[in-house]
């Protein structure tokens, strides 16, 4: 994997639109998505195909991140909520446990339940009336660790 551009460099030539998680090249003043159908999109900086996800967590918080999840499991969504730095094995850990439920919610005895794993532990992030309530929980604590 390439080291990524600097933050800096990733404020001069983009704008980033947290709402529909587009990065948009500033003198093109287009979203610059390439990669056609496949699972993510790809952005070139200075002929280096980069991860737009990679990019935008970059262009967002100024940080190299190792690994940037999808808490969605949609890796065309890179609407930065949707976006978590975290590292291999939580990466692996993550996508074992959420292969049928990608957002950390579970509706048990008409109740919604957000719980995570952090370190192979499980967390519980409380029960909910609605799944929105539950996934806003799960993705409250992610933002905030």
């Amino acid at each position: 994997m390439s080291p990524l551009p600097s933050a800096e460099k990733l404020w001069e030539m983009f704008d980033y639109n947290p709402l529909t998680g587009a990065l948009i090249r500033k003198q093109a003043r287009i979203p610059q998505a390439t990669g056609g159908k496949g699972k993510y999109i790809t952005i070139s900086v200075d002929s280096v195909p980069y991860r737009a996800h990679r990019l935008i967590y970059k262009w967002v918080t100024g940080c190299d991140p190792e690994l940037v999840e999808h808490l969605d499991d949609n890796g065309r969504n890179n609407c930065f909520w949707n976006l978590r730095s975290s590292s291999l094995g939580s990466n692996a850990h993550s996508r074992a446990i959420n292969a049928g439920n990608a957002c950390g919610c579970f509706l048990q005895k008409g109740r919604w339940y957000a719980r995570t794993y952090v370190d192979g532990l499980r967390i519980s992030l409380g029960s909910f009336l609605t799944k929105q309530e539950a996934y806003e929980a799960y993705c409250s604590y992610h933002t905030a660790n």
